[in-house]
């Protein structure tokens, strides 16, 4: 009987123990001009004319070119754009795992569908708020800056899923069952991560790699719209649309907080206006 592709490791193991057996060719005509049929590539100089080949200078702005550099600078930029891939971080990945076992919990209870895709729905929310709260909030006036549709989100995330801290409350919580099950404490950064320093530019990297690896955690989701319709209910569409254009829709809202920040901070508006006075 044809078994599907998770209920061979439903007892051990994972697919990701399993070794490659497909193996990386080297390309050893790489570097050499030549394809593999020996033939010279497209870029090859012997069919450009000897005039073109020598440097010059140019006439605007007198700087001297080298035709051998510039053809080199050109093939390493195009190597190096060849080779880019996904800007990720762990956490996207271990989020990626768990959805993959959500997935396949849909697969096999089949009438708790809805009820896991609820699951699926609620990580994602919690991922996207963390990433504003770390990277996008610097002071709680800021949440008022930004998109209204997002702000909105954010709002409905922290009143459904973040219990709020002792301290919000003016003393100790104690929360009911339901409480406590339906709702957790709001993530913490790490110590080491600086989000202060102007010779970082305020934490610029580690604002760009949390904001587009929600942005590519975004798109995976936006692959699994179609499955995730085929699963569910048709009386419960409704919900995933509304996860859909409220939720999953504001990922890229994220960015210009995010990234707000780091330009209210590096630019000294004080003294640009100083300056203009």
């Amino acid at each position: 009987d044809a078994k599907s592709y998770f209920a061979l490791y439903s007892e051990e193991g994972n697919p990701f123990d399993c070794p490659n057996e497909e193996e990386e060719r080297e390309d050893v005509f790489s570097g050499t001009g030549e394809d593999e049929d020996g033939y010279g590539d497209s870029d090859s100089d012997s069919d450009i004319p000897e005039e073109l080949k020598k440097d010059y200078i140019d006439e605007i702005t007198g700087e001297a070119h080298s035709y051998k550099h510039g053809r080199k600078r050109g093939s390493n930029r195009s190597n190096k754009s060849q080779k880019q891939g996904p800007l990720i971080t762990n956490t996207t990945l271990n989020v990626l795992r768990v959805m993959g076992k959500y997935l396949q919990m849909i697969s096999v209870l089949k009438p708790i569908a809805f009820d896991v895709l609820n699951c699926m729905s609620q990580l994602f929310d919690f991922y996207l708020f963390t990433v504003y709260s770390f990277f996008g909030s610097d002071s709680p006036s800021s949440d008022k800056t930004v998109n209204t549709r997002l702000y909105t989100t954010l709002q409905r995330i922290r009143d459904n899923l973040i219990t709020m801290p002792a301290s919000a409350a003016g003393g100790v919580l104690l929360p009911d069952t339901n409480e406590i099950t339906d709702k957790i404490p709001a993530a913490c950064m790490s110590p080491i991560v600086n989000l202060t320093s102007a010779l970082t530019l305020y934490g610029l990297s580690e604002r760009i790699v949390a904001t587009e690896s929600l942005m590519f955690l975004a798109k995976q989701f936006e692959y699994l719209q179609p499955y995730l319709e085929e699963l569910i209910p048709s009386s419960r569409k409704a919900f995933l649309s509304q996860f859909y254009s409220q939720t999953v829709n504001m990922a890229g809202e994220v960015r210009k907080p995010v990234y707000g920040i780091v330009s209210r901070q590096c630019v000294n508006y004080d003294f640009v206006l100083q300056q203009m006075s």
